[in-house]
């Protein structure tokens, strides 16, 4: 998918709309914007401290927000590998006594605020050995 720059304009609509009490879909299709691209700007407002009961962004708020939309990788403040551990207790239980599968689990996870994809989740889970164990491939010739 081709990067599309999102102006201040833009993500100050997002956010007074999801103040407003609308939900992301709608403010999506209000503002043109994917619900993913609207979804990351309303998990990185809340971080900001910004209530959806709360006031208006303040410039400084807005220019946060600003900062999610540079072109190129972000840059990396914790590995990811760290992100699940400590919800390591809950992974192990869902996966191994309630045979949850990886992509419920990674649902869960994200309810609760643990943004996790779903590769560093797999490798994590392979790591502690709750992912079962791979069967070699033999081939013949």
């Amino acid at each position: 998918m081709a990067y599309k720059e999102v102006f201040r304009v833009e993500i100050t609509e997002v956010i007074r709309q999801w103040q407003a009490g609308r939900g992301i879909r709608e403010v999506a299709e209000a503002t043109g914007l994917a619900r993913n691209t609207t979804r990351k700007y309303i998990l990185q407002a809340e971080s900001c401290e910004l209530a959806r009961d709360g006031p208006s962004p303040t410039e400084s708020q807005v220019s946060a927000l600003m900062q999610l939309n540079r072109a190129g990788p972000r840059q990396v403040v914790i590995t990811t590998e760290k992100v699940p551990e400590p919800w390591a207790e809950e992974v192990e239980r869902w996966l191994m006594h309630n045979r949850l599968k990886l992509t419920r689990v990674q649902e869960l996870l994200a309810e609760r605020r643990c943004m996790v994809p779903y590769t560093c989740l797999h490798r994590f889970a392979t790591r502690k050995g709750w992912m079962g164990k791979r069967s070699r491939t033999t081939v013949r010739m």
